[in-house]
């Protein structure tokens, strides 16, 4: 049987109340729009797709291995965006900044790690992101830019990560179900 996953940072409760409220902020000015639960978003770092259930044990043990001397993140969320860009929006997301040099040398241990699995690395550039939610209907650009530029002003917050996530995600109409298949804590201990 195959099962969809991804890796991800799971984020603190006090950084998810801080995007709850910029969903809200938002809400009114975009009608179409299919928001993320404040409890599904998370900051993904590899999407693996349909994998073998048998994978599931080599993979956690490998990011268990692989976060063994990585430092926790300090990151801080802020800003605010589109994907792939204003005249074709699809995304909305949070941006992050802080030490996201440590947090692209993660991203590159996982990408090595799994590739050692099979999985292909990826060819685009990383780009940390918060997934806010999804446009049904694209948004006018002097529209959607003048929305990002006004509701990016608020205030950022600081956050501390420290917990690598394998995922499985199941697709229902309600929204994705995200449930943990394995955790390796970022501990700077090479127990």
């Amino acid at each position: 049987m195959k099962i969809r996953a991804f890796i991800a940072l799971e984020l603190p409760d006090a950084a998810r109340r801080v995007l709850a409220n910029l969903q809200s902020a938002l809400r009114p000015e975009f009608s179409a729009v299919r928001w993320v639960g404040p409890q599904g978003i998370h900051l993904t770092l590899k999407f693996l797709g349909d994998i073998p259930e048998a994978q599931v044990a080599p993979i956690g043990e490998t990011l268990a291995n692989l976060t063994r001397g990585c430092e926790p993140l300090n990151l801080i969320v802020q800003g605010l965006g589109v994907f792939p860009g204003v005249r074709k929006a699809r995304v909305i997301w949070a941006g992050l900044g802080g030490e996201t040099a440590g947090l692209i040398d993660l991203h590159q241990k996982v990408e090595a790690a799994l590739e050692a699995h099979g999985f292909v690395r990826e060819q685009r550039r990383f780009r940390a992101h918060l997934t806010l939610g999804r446009f049904k209907k694209v948004p006018k650009p002097p529209a959607l830019v003048s929305i990002l530029e006004r509701q990016s002003g608020y205030a950022p917050c600081e956050m501390a990560l420290d917990r690598l996530v394998f995922y499985r995600s199941e697709l229902r109409p309600q929204g994705a179900r995200y449930t943990s298949l394995a955790q390796a804590p970022l501990s700077l201990t090479s127990k």
